[in-house]
């Protein structure tokens, strides 16, 4: 893909061609945004510009030697570190220190690029180390991340970064999307899936190929209207139920936190149609909108379940994250504000 076909994301694509007509791009960026929505493929699409002997305005130009190499998957000057390292797991200090030795043998006869796709996937000990290479950057040298939770990674090297916000997509962009993946499904499910999906063409997929998804997401909507009234015991079991997937495996940490993820997801889209119910907005038509106190409840309802995100990615006990957030937002709807 090249940059100037990504969807959706206007003001990103304005704020890099402002950037590389002035010579000015960052030597570090952070591409963030909800999944799905083109980060990564941008990250790859900007690097291919930047090693390109020819480029065209946002773009590779597709013919040149280094492009070649590209599409081969053989350039010595793009860098790759958690190409292999499976979505869940992080990345380590000793991934770190290779990347670091692959940078200091590459020709930078023109730059070297570095894309670490997931970036908040950096343990504490290797995020410190990439600190360092971010302070003090050889020249040449272009680092470009990406990350959906950017609130887990430090600080101190969010801070050195130039972080670039992506917006989840229109519907209609991720159905043409969809549609143009030639997918064997029927254009009513696209559609819903498309709707249903946030904005992350990732989601969208995943809806398609997985029934048991829409199936979780009235789960969840149902325990949320309850919610108000439930007992606090009774999270304790709602949890258990959660912890298990169908025949009652019990799940193991990586997949009990991308479901946990996945419940505040969509809790996350359910009060945000109350707020707009308190507003006067138009609601999306396929999410029940709660009856909610206030839009100051609101407010800090969705704080709430975007703090319990984000500690998902840290190293606190899904479980015990899942029940503090439950019960502070049932606090917040049982208190008058």
């Amino acid at each position: 893909m090249n940059l100037s076909e990504l969807r959706g994301e206007h003001r990103v694509l304005r704020q890099l061609q402002h950037a590389l007509d002035n010579n000015r791009l960052p030597h570090g960026l952070l591409f963030a945004g909800p999944e799905g929505v083109g980060k990564r493929a941008a990250a790859y699409a900007l690097a291919a510009r930047l090693l390109c002997e020819n480029p065209q305005g946002l773009d590779a130009c597709g013919h040149c030697p280094s492009c070649r190499y590209l599409t081969a998957g053989t350039h010595p000057d793009l860098l790759l570190p958690a190409k292999d390292i499976p979505r869940e797991g992080s990345i380590g200090i000793k991934r770190l220190r290779t990347m670091l030795g692959q940078l200091a043998t590459t020709s930078h006869d023109k730059r070297s690029v570095v894309v670490l796709v997931g970036a908040e996937r950096l343990t504490r000990e290797a995020a410190n180390a990439f600190l360092k290479t971010l302070e003090e950057p050889a020249p040449g040298i272009t680092f470009i991340l990406t990350a959906s939770h950017p609130e887990a990674l430090p600080e101190t090297v969010r801070s050195r970064l130039a972080t670039y916000l992506f917006a989840p997509l229109p519907a209609a962009d991720v159905a043409a999307l969809l549609t143009a993946a030639d997918l064997p499904y029927r254009p009513a499910q696209i559609d819903l899936a498309a709707r249903l999906s946030g904005g992350s063409l990732a989601k969208a997929r995943r809806l398609l190929e997985d029934e048991s998804l829409l199936t979780d997401r009235q789960q969840v909507f149902r325990l949320l209207d309850d919610l108000p009234r439930r007992h606090p015991g009774l999270l304790v079991d709602d949890l258990q139920t959660l912890c298990r997937a169908p025949g009652e495996k019990r799940l193991d940490r990586t997949a009990l936190k991308a479901r946990l993820r996945r419940f505040f997801g969509y809790a996350e889209s359910y009060y945000l149609e109350g707020m707009k119910a308190l507003l006067g907005l138009p609601a999306t038509g396929t999410t029940p909108a709660p009856a909610l106190p206030s839009a100051a409840a609101a407010t800090a309802i969705l704080a709430l379940l975007r703090q319990g995100t984000a500690r998902l990615e840290t190293g606190a006990d899904p479980a015990l994250v899942f029940l503090v957030t439950l019960l502070a937002i049932q606090q917040r709807l049982t208190t008058t504000i």
